[in-house]
């Protein structure tokens, strides 16, 4: 694959891209998922919800945290995890423009 000119996209096409890319895999997927019906706010966990390693859901937090779609809350022996509701709004409104603009 080709290098990407950042210059070619602006911020907004930036972030959506990122948010997207990260709620693509389907681990992510299902802990956002977990987290937003309120089943599961505790990264210990998702790996035995998820029959994943603790490192592969380490791995997947951290791609979810950095897109900011989800945010820890740092306690003693473990993290409790947030959603971020600004950041699944922007996804929202870009998919729901397309559709309005789609719609027949």
């Amino acid at each position: 694959m080709g290098l990407i000119k950042a210059n070619n996209y602006s911020s907004e096409e930036w972030e959506i891209s990122t948010i997207a890319k990260a709620i693509a895999h389907p681990a992510r997927k299902r802990m956002v998922e977990f987290v937003i019906s309120g089943y599961c706010i505790r990264n210990i966990d998702l790996p035995d919800m998820l029959n994943l390693s603790l490192t592969s859901v380490n791995r997947h937090l951290k791609v979810l945290y950095s897109s900011n779609i989800l945010r820890p809350i740092y306690h003693i022996h473990f993290s409790e995890i947030a959603i971020v509701p600004e950041t699944l709004a922007v996804l929202e409104n870009y998919l729901s423009s397309i559709a309005k603009r789609t719609a027949v």
